[in-house]
């Protein structure tokens, strides 16, 4: 069931409720009032005819006992003997019966077949032959006073007369009224109900035309698989924008997660491509170095001593390409939560101080000038940055003359980090300049190495948003200067 026809359902039920209860509401006040109209017209009657019967010739009239003889006699009756009290007009479609204590005085026409003794005080319900009625029972009483001869004060007395009236009314009427207002009820809630169906109908399509263009949107993107696309965030109500909203992050997260993947996928075809290119030369070399020593063991002990050393010159170095490899890869794939807060200043002087201890026949010196130099960074990848620098400096800044020197300085500068590597050796040509950061690249200087050194360090600098620039030293030789930026 689609969410439009479940709009104009609600808007059917819903209408048919409201119906159904407002209705129910007005039918009930509606009968209270047409019931407490007939009381109230029962009411009325019985006192215009109370009024005409309860005086004194009428209890003559009626052969009512006599009250005790008092003080204050009653008054005499005024009209000739035997003359019958003139009653006020009946309400029309009430009926009237009058009973003394010698049976029934008086009795309208079309009073209902009901049995006095059934009957009582008060008003009441009973379901006549062809009718039903509604019927007030009450007493006839009169009042009449005392007076205190010594203070003069009235003290009133209820005297029960022995007179009974009884005024009834068919409900048939009223009955029929309310089933007609209640079958119009039910024809007017069917025809809301249709008209609120149509309605709800019209306006759920036009409150889901943004939803409509929502699906529209995203059907583009199944289709053309283009995750960059986002669908509009203000075509619609709030809901519908936000909904708008979380498909678009999610669909930024979805992207990003297919470039994390696709740049994983093309960072292990290039490792595999790679690690295929510059495994091979060195494996064959040691393939054949073993086969040289297994096929001639009595071979003299100074060429063995030089086979077994170029297998372990061979051996280093596929460790170093597959590390540095390993470095590439994993640099491509950094994210966010690798990045944390490191000190360059300790890993700077870690490094060269290593490096001073194990080359004891070149001068390196570090000058670390007073700063901050904590930063958000990747701990592995800068390692790898300034040691790699730290080697090239060594393998490829020798001088053709004269002590190896390599000065390291280390600077802070508005909320930026300086390291500066520089050496004595012949420098870099500017041709060299342009190709010695690719990978597997050592210039043309051909010398030992990789070529994946370089290669590292720009790809840092560019992890950690710096920058690279390669100059030429004050020592003579090449200056390979990194920028980085604290955040």
């Amino acid at each position: 069931m689609n969410l439009r026809l479940r709009v104009t359902l609600a808007a059917i039920f819903s209408t048919a409720l409201v119906i159904i209860i407002a209705g129910i509401a007005l039918i009930t006040l509606i009968s209270n009032d047409a019931y407490d109209d007939l009381d109230n017209r029962l009411q009325k009657q019985t006192s215009l005819v109370e009024k005409t019967i309860a005086v004194a010739n009428t209890r003559k009239f009626f052969a009512v006992p006599p009250a005790p003889r008092r003080l204050n006699p009653l008054q005499t009756n005024q009209l000739a003997p035997g003359t019958v009290p003139t009653i006020p007009t009946i309400d029309v479609g009430i009926a009237l019966r009058v009973v003394s204590p010698n049976g029934i005085f008086l009795q309208t026409e079309g009073f209902p077949d009901i049995s006095e003794k059934d009957m009582q005080f008060g008003f009441s319900n009973y379901k006549g032959k062809e009718n039903n009625w509604r019927v007030l029972r009450q007493k006839v009483e009169e009042t009449t006073y005392d007076i205190n001869l010594k203070t003069g004060k009235k003290t009133p007395r209820i005297i029960d007369t022995g007179i009974v009236m009884i005024v009834g009314s068919s409900t048939e009427n009223l009955e029929n009224t309310i089933a007609n207002i209640t079958n119009r009820f039910i024809f007017a809630g069917i025809i809301c109900s249709v008209l609120a169906g149509l309605i709800g109908w019209w306006l759920g399509g036009k409150a889901l035309s943004p939803l409509y263009i929502l699906r529209n949107q995203t059907a583009k993107i199944r289709e053309t698989s283009d995750l960059s696309f986002r669908v509009n965030t203000d075509s619609g109500p709030y809901e519908i924008n936000e909904l708008a909203n979380q498909m678009n992050q999610l669909l930024a997260t979805i992207e990003q997660e297919t470039a994390i993947r696709e740049r994983a996928l093309l960072s292990a075809q290039d490792f595999a491509g790679n690690a295929a290119h510059e495994l091979r030369t060195p494996l064959t070399s040691m393939i054949t170095n073993l086969d040289v020593l297994t096929n001639n063991p009595h071979l003299e002990e100074k060429e063995r001593t030089e086979i077994i050393s170029e297998l372990s010159d061979q051996q280093k170095r596929l460790v170093n390409v597959l590390d540095g490899l390993r470095i590439l890869a994993k640099g491509e794939l950094a994210i966010e939560e690798i990045f944390e807060s490191i000190d360059i200043a300790e890993i700077t002087d870690a490094i060269v101080s290593n490096a001073i201890k194990t080359s004891v026949d070149k001068n390196i010196k570090l000058n670390i000038h007073a700063g901050e130099y904590i930063m958000n960074g990747w701990d592995e990848g800068i390692k790898v940055m300034i040691g790699n620098l730290m080697n090239n400096a060594l393998i490829h800044g020798i001088p053709i003359k004269g002590q190896h020197h390599i000065t390291v300085n280390l600077t802070e500068k508005e909320e930026q980090i300086i390291i500066s590597v520089a050496d004595n050796g012949a420098g870099i040509s500017f041709q060299d300049k342009q190709t010695i950061l690719q990978r597997f690249e050592t210039g043309s200087a051909k010398t030992a190495g990789s070529g994946l050194g370089l290669a590292l360090v720009e790809q840092q600098v560019n992890l950690h948003n710096g920058k690279l620039e390669i100059k030429d030293s004050s020592l003579g030789g090449a200056n390979f200067i990194v920028t980085l930026s604290k955040n």
